[in-house]
């Protein structure tokens, strides 16, 4: 699933090598691309001998940033993003190499020991460019900006993402993870710098014409210069239709919606929930049975307590080990809300689990909530947190080892790579129902007995080398908390939670806000530390006023009301909401969208906190600000209603409290919209005579609806220009797929960029795809399903939007079996 639009036609070997690298563990679910053949090694550069170099010309031991001095050993001579840094490449004429990571990041890491400790790389880059080292989180606005390039060069994104950029920092060239020497599929990171390097030297002007169309591609698809497309406004449907978008890729076998990876995307949870206030039954259960799963799953750290950042397989069984503090406050708060409606102590127990970790190891003693641990220890993935059984009988002995894997099982974690971990992740099973009247016992008090032999295990687990913790405290990151804990006072009524909430705000407030409101980005060693973007603001209003809602303490209103004031003043953009920074000449380009990602975006966040700071203000201009905001995205929302499921949340909220929202017509002419995440609707179906069985072969059916005016590319769109449209089923059962009839072409388009003719669908596509259950095959279970993923990304005229991948999943019509 990765993000791309018109990409620009880049020189035959740069266009091969901008392909996704398949080795990063990625932030979405990317289709990893493979290079069209493999170069050949160019000579390096006369370069000097990195061990060499002049003492300190590596410039990050004295950073604020752990991942930046994490580097600090490298015989690279990595600087900091600067104006002084860019300045130097600009006088030098020399590309800038740019890599960009974060502390608890697994494979950055892996490149830190394996790539940039090699001396001949160190020499070329030290000789031929300027290499710039940053951290995501500290620098969350470059990171957006330069992830858009490397989505739309690659198709895919993920960290550590590695780019080369002009002297004026204009990207032609982006990648992740990429290992320093050539393998038989790919080329390796010294190749590739070399040749790099021999573009840069034979063809610079080249380069610098493919980085200007790279910029302008970005700026449109980020949104920053200039406004959303104007509409009449919203249908009246659109939260009905992101409902369908989020539908349409709903697991219903595990819960969540995508395959694997498996993110817990935590923010739909609460758009769900409200649709189930409204009578959406579909809803609540798609939200419970999401949160069950989690709950019972690896991801959950049943010993520790919190949530793993997200899982590797589709029964989230296997985490990626790191834990982040946004992670325990959005599952968290989730699981809250799962146990208001519900009653079930699974979900209350998740929810503290989690509050309780952030307390016991997130929280610096002054007050305020660290960032993250890391997923390795020792350079092993997860080698903290796995168990085998032989480990789980020498803490617990036999008789309470088989009482707690009677529900709790062991699921064997694939090693990424070397060293492989020891053990296996331990995850429950989804009901413990079966498992104590099994053992005789009460269900409360089989739970009893399971948390004491969980702390047994977490005791002689505190005793094994422990991960990394990034102690920076991030002030966005530690709103979301400050909202969770003041929520889970309130829902679990125990004053701690809210305690533990304001002194984080105390320590915010103090520390990280200057003396005209402006906030910075984080705190180290006690120190304010970066320039606070639009995140940080959004989700401390967003903290603050749950704090107050939670305590009735007027201070926590009053400071809410003064950062949205500050966040007006330093963010809002001439064609409406707020741009996610402030302006930097820096940066290619400016970050305006309502589109949500890892975290909800902070666009939605202050719609919401408007509508909420005017129903406790009684200030009616707050609640016109919050719909002011909501229709200035009103076109981007209505087109991909399933990508911006938190604005069109506060969308319902604000025009519930009287707000002037802006709802367009009904439009008579269907084909304006599509039926699931505009504008391309999709429909998918099995055709059988007889019924399914093994040896039968039967069709998929595929069909897409495009709106008038838009187009996907083709099958094969001739043109790297833009993404190709694909369809493809699996299933975790065995089989055989014969035949993909893909339709033919509608016709050519001319897109903006190059004006290259390209083979694209308007209007209607059809794809048939023969498949059969082999022979031998195991009859599938009753209920048993495959799913069609559909992989496409729409354009008009003038424009792309975001790459979207889909998932249908269909039940199999089984036929009758021979006795």
């Amino acid at each position: 699933m990765g993000q791309c639009t018109d990409r620009p036609v880049l020189t035959l070997f740069l266009a091969a090598l901008l392909v996704a690298p398949a080795w990063g563990i990625q932030p979405e679910t990317p289709e990893p691309g493979e290079l069209a053949e493999k170069p050949g090694k160019a000579e390096a550069p006369p370069a000097e001998d990195a061990t060499d170099a002049e003492p300190g010309a590596n410039m990050l031991g004295e950073s604020s940033s752990p991942y930046l001095r994490m580097h600090a050993d490298n015989p690279v001579h990595w600087r900091e993003w600067n104006a002084e840094t860019i300045a130097l490449a600009k006088e030098q004429d020399k590309p800038i190499f740019l890599s960009i990571g974060y502390s608890t990041c697994y494979w950055c890491h892996v490149m830190e020991r394996e790539v940039f400790m090699s001396p001949e790389l160190a020499a070329l880059l030290n000789e031929r460019f300027i290499s710039i080292k940053v951290d995501r989180e500290e620098m969350p606005e470059l990171d957006r900006v330069y992830m858009a390039a490397t989505q739309l060069m690659t198709g895919g994104g993920g960290w550590p993402n590695s780019l080369f950029l002009t002297p004026e920092g204009e990207p032609f060239f982006g990648g992740t993870y990429i290992p320093l020497e050539d393998s038989a599929q790919r080329p390796g990171f010294l190749s590739i710098t070399k040749e790099v390097n021999r573009f840069w030297q034979d063809s610079p002007d080249i380069l610098r014409t493919e980085a200007g169309k790279v910029v302008a591609a970005m700026r449109q698809m980020l949104g920053g210069e200039g406004g959303s497309d104007v509409i009449i406004g919203f249908p009246r449907d659109v939260a009905t239709r992101a409902f369908a978008a989020l539908a349409s890729r709903y697991d219903r076998l595990y819960g969540g919606f995508s395959t694997q990876p498996k993110f817990p995307s935590a923010y739909h949870f609460e758009f769900l929930f409200a649709l189930a206030d409204e009578g959406n039954t579909n809803a609540e259960e798609m939200a419970l049975t999401s949160l069950r799963f989690i709950a019972a799953g690896g991801i959950h750290d049943h010993v520790g307590g919190g949530f793993h950042r997200y899982a590797t397989d589709q029964a989230w069984r296997i985490p990626h080990f790191e834990k982040m503090l946004y992670n325990q406050a959005m599952i968290g708060r989730a699981m809250l809300e799962a146990y208001e409606r519900t009653g079930d102590p699974e979900f209350r127990s998740a929810a503290e689990g989690a509050m309780r970790f952030v307390a016991e190891r997130m929280t610096a003693p002054g007050g305020g909530f660290y960032a993250a641990l890391d997923a390795q220890t020792d350079e092993v993935e997860g080698a903290t947190y796995l168990w085998t059984r032989e480990q789980i009988v020498g803490v617990l002995g036999e008789e309470d080892a088989t009482a707690l894997l009677t529900l709790f099982k062991l699921q064997e974690v694939p090693a990424p790579h070397e060293p492989a971990p020891e053990g296996s992740a331990l995850y429950r099973l989804p009901t413990v129902g079966s498992a104590s009247g099994e053992l005789g016992f009460t269900h409360e008090a089989y739970m009893d007995r399971l948390d004491g032999l969980l702390a047994r295990l977490r005791e002689a687990r505190d005793q094994r080398p422990q991960p990394l913790r990034d102690e920076k405290i991030i002030a966005g990151w530690n709103g979301l908390m400050i909202d969770a804990l003041a929520r889970a006072s309130v829902t679990l009524e125990d004053e701690q939670w809210a305690e533990l909430a304001e002194a984080s705000a105390v320590f915010i407030l103090d520390t990280l806000r200057g003396g005209r409101g402006q906030m910075a980005r984080y705190a180290m060693d006690g120190k304010p530390v970066g320039t606070g973007v639009l995140d940080d603001y959004a989700m401390m209003v967003r903290g603050l006023i749950s704090l107050h809602e939670a305590t009735g303490e007027e201070r926590w209103l009053e400071e809410a009301v003064r950062l949205t004031r500050t966040a007006d003043e330093l963010f809002a953009h001439p064609a409406g909401g707020y741009a996610s920074g402030g302006v930097d000449d820096l940066l290619p380009a400016r970050v305006r969208t309502a589109m949500d990602r890892a975290l909800p975006n902070s666009n939605a966040i202050m719609a919401h906190a408007l509508t909420d700071l005017a129903r406790l203000t009684g200030d009616d201009s707050l609640l016109q600000h919050g719909a002011g905001l909501i229709n200035a995205f009103m076109g981007e929302a209505t087109l991909q209603p399933g990508a911006h499921v938190h604005l069109i949340s506060a969308l319902q909220r604000c025009a519930g409290a009287g707000g002037p929202i802006v709802f367009a017509e009904e439009r008579e002419d269907p084909t304006n919209f599509g039926t699931n995440e505009d504008p391309v609707s999709v429909g998918a179906r099995i055709v059988s005579a007889a019924g399914i069985k093994p040896g039968s072969a039967f069709n998929v059916v595929v069909d897409l609806g495009i709106a008038r005016g838009w187009h996907i590319g083709a099958s094969e769109p001739g043109s790297d220009l833009v993404k190709p449209t694909s369809v493809s089923v699996d299933a975790d059962f065995p089989l055989e797929v014969l035949a993909t009839l893909a339709p033919l072409p509608s016709g050519a388009k001319s897109l903006t960029l190059d004006g290259e003719e390209l083979a694209v669908y308007a209007e209607k596509a059809l794809w048939t795809i023969r498949v059969r259950l082999p022979e031998d095959a195991p009859v599938p279970a009753p209920g048993a399903g495959l799913r069609v993923v559909v992989s496409y990304q729409a354009c008009d005229t003038s424009r792309c939007l975001e790459p979207v991948e889909r998932v249908i999943a269909l039940e199999l019509p089984l036929g009758r079996m021979e006795p």
